[in-house]
């Protein structure tokens, strides 16, 4: 323990540690317990720290039990932020709204309003609007509609995350009161990145390429998306740590191949994970990955050893701090460090376990990561849906490989379709090709006669994760002692 108390980076983890562990005590109690008596309990521990001068693991302890009540407080302050959510209208009303994102799915626009006014009142948060009449709206736009307001979950992730807290459908065309001179440039973009990939790639391979590249899903077809979630793999839609750690890892191997110092190269590396978030159209859980991937980068500049576990850490320390609703209400935020832990505290071991396997081809470390990122994310999908289809893992294993292969090349087409059309014509055709192969490949699973499910509670899912950190461990150790003396 004097070795830990005693090391800088080992302090800022234990921190970090309990600033999230008081992020979470929160989350399983969304009500607003007060912020004062946190913040002055947290005041008197930070104030113990730095008066005592006891044994210096008292001081550490005390550092920690402030930081868990600063992060108690932190959500506890986030929570009486919360707009109010307003009563359902018995009629329609007169609304107008300045539009801060849009999305266009296979029927209908869907618009995110802010500084919202309802029949000349102003309304607190934001407002969602579905509409098939949107007039080609967008980001910026200030518009009119006439509508009847519609509840929200008040447990919707929309709420925590977006601070919406009403739905609004349309029947009449919206209408555009006033367009901004200068387009927003995250939602020109995003129109910019769909357009290209809808010129290069043919459908329904483009849609499926902006899925695992950006996350967005929105042209993909119903039936494709039904046979990925009857699959168990609809989670490659979501753009997280693990898509962009591959990318970085691509980054980095095709760089010392050109002959780049390392130190050059991890900086170049984290020039291209945030130009791939920019081409992204900057989305949160785009941004969040392209943050965790940079972080060992940033070690490696620094002459620093990068440590997984510090690095994971700290990320969701500074994430939580900026928006703590993270923690329980967004499921990428947590599959990505789930995915990223999985890599590094299983995938290393499995490979160095399974060294019958063959290395050519990349086959052993591919096999290892995906099992290792699979079993990670395990849990939260139980968690989360309650259900897992048992053809999951082999068809886990079958596609997950491909799809980093994909992102590169998606993030190809999008860079060499910008200058001309032609540049991104090889790029286009390779991923065309391994998309067809996942669709091929995910469709069979999922028309399989004989396709149960596991159901398993959150009481289950908190089992199989004990599990599996176990595993970790295990592993660990015993990689620990076949580790011979120098």
């Amino acid at each position: 323990m004097a070795g830990f108390v005693d090391s800088p980076s080992k302090r800022l983890f234990a921190l970090a540690v309990s600033f999230s562990a008081g992020i979470a005590l929160h989350a399983f109690d969304e009500r607003v317990w007060g912020l004062l008596p946190a913040f002055v309990l947290a005041a008197a521990g930070m104030a113990a720290a730095f008066i005592d001068r006891g044994p210096p693991l008292r001081r550490f302890v005390w550092s920690c039990l402030a930081a868990a009540l600063i992060g108690i407080g932190r959500y506890d302050l986030a929570l009486a932020a919360l707009p109010p959510l307003p009563a359902a209208s018995n009629g329609i009303v007169s609304l107008s709204a300045t539009v801060i994102r849009t999305r266009q799915g296979q029927k209908n626009a869907i618009l995110v309003g802010d500084r919202v006014v309802f029949s000349g009142t102003a309304l607190a948060g934001r407002i969602e609007i579905t509409s098939a009449l949107s007039a080609g709206a967008r980001a910026g736009d200030e518009i009119e509609a006439r509508c009847r307001l519609a509840e929200i979950d008040p447990a919707s992730p929309k709420r925590f995350l977006e601070r919406v807290v009403g739905r609004c459908f349309p029947r009449d065309p919206i209408v555009i009161l006033r367009r901004p001179p200068h387009r927003d440039p995250i939602d020109a973009i995003q129109e910019h990145t769909r357009r290209v990939a809808g010129q290069s790639v043919p459908e329904p391979e483009a849609s499926l390429l902006l899925g695992m590249t950006t996350g967005d899903r929105s042209g993909l077809p119903a039936d494709l998306n039904d046979d990925f979630r009857a699959a168990g793999v609809s989670h490659i839609m979501a753009v997280s740590g693990y898509n962009v750690t591959k990318i970085a890892d691509l980054a980095l191997a095709l760089l010392a191949l050109s002959g780049m110092r390392h130190r050059r190269a991890a900086a170049a590396t984290i020039v291209v994970l945030f130009v791939f978030a920019a081409v992204a159209g900057l989305g949160a859980p785009v941004v969040r990955a392209a943050a965790m991937g940079s972080l060992s980068l940033v070690a490696a500049l620094l002459r620093r050893v990068a440590n997984a576990a510090n690095a994971l850490v700290l990320a969701a320390a500074l994430m939580l701090a900026q928006q703590p609703f993270l923690l329980r209400h967004d499921l990428p935020f947590a599959l990505s460090f789930a995915a990223i832990w999985g890599l590094s505290a299983l995938a290393r071991p499995f490979e160095r376990e399974w060294a019958f396997l063959p290395e050519v081809w990349g086959i052993r470390k591919t096999l290892a990561e995906t099992v290792g990122a699979t079993l990670a994310t395990l849990p939260l999908l139980l968690m989360t849906f309650g259900t897992l289809p048992l053809i999951s893992p082999f068809t886990n294993m079958l596609v997950l490989p491909l799809v980093p292969a994909v992102m590169a090349l998606g993030l190809a087409v999008i860079v060499a379709g910008s200058m001309h059309p032609l540049l991104a014509a090889p790029a286009a055709l390779a991923a065309a090709i391994i998309i067809r192969i996942m669709e091929t490949v995910v469709s069979a699973f999922a028309a399989l006669p004989w396709n149960p499910s596991l159901h398993i509670g959150p009481a289950g899912a908190v089992v199989i994760a004990g599990w599996i950190v176990l595993l970790a461990y295990a592993l660990r150790k015993k990689g620990e002692k076949t580790v011979e003396p120098v």
